[in-house]
């Protein structure tokens, strides 16, 4: 995978146009480029100075599979408009 972006041209968030294996591994990882949404990342220790921190455990986490991709949603609404 990281041959055929480089061969595309793709660049990658720094602006490199050379990828490597661990930039294509942390896109396929990621949650947000799945289209699913992890809720809990970070809590609230007090709500009176709005202090946050990093969730590693103490509070409980939400893992969202969205199965259904937003092509699949857009082609959907691409023939509805045609009806």
């Amino acid at each position: 995978m990281q041959k055929e972006l480089t061969k595309l041209g793709y660049k990658t968030k720094y602006g490199n146009s050379q990828w490597h294996d661990t930039g294509v591994l942390g896109i396929i990882k990621n949650e947000k480029y799945k289209g699913d949404v992890l809720q809990g990342k970070t809590f609230t220790v007090d709500p009176i100075s709005k202090r946050r921190l990093d969730n590693y455990g103490e509070e409980d986490q939400f893992y969202i599979k969205i199965i259904m991709s937003l092509l699949l949603v857009k082609k959907y609404l691409k023939r509805r408009k045609q009806y």
